[in-house]
């Protein structure tokens, strides 16, 4: 696995690589894109966004929702439009909030 400043790859069979990328645009820096990108590093395929859920309002400006988040899935291969999307609401725990993220290798109940 590779990580840069907005992106991470895991290598995969046949050349081709697993992306999670920040949105380059600083609009909608709240997003990442998941997808597949062939040897030659070009973005071959979606299969997913995941996002801070947002309205733009009547002088289109983008307004985050902290409290609610989406994932966009492409699970059709010949569409380029999402096939599903799910809205994902922020657990309510103010302790567990404030606790640092949990080490998935050290803590096997969370997992």
């Amino acid at each position: 696995m590779k990580s840069g400043d907005n992106r991470i790859t895991i290598e995969l069979p046949k050349g081709l690589k697993l992306v999670a990328e920040r949105n380059i645009d600083p609009e909608y820096q709240n997003e990442i894109y998941v997808g597949i990108e062939t040897p030659d590093g070009i973005w071959h395929q979606d299969l997913a966004v995941i996002r801070n859920a947002y309205s733009i309002d009547d002088n289109l400006i983008v307004n985050w929702n902290p409290g609610k988040f989406e994932v966009l899935v492409y699970a059709n291969k010949d569409d380029v439009d999402y096939t599903n999307k799910f809205s994902v609401e922020l657990r309510d725990d103010e302790e567990q909030l404030s606790l640092p993220p949990p080490n998935r290798y050290q803590d096997k109940k969370r997992w």
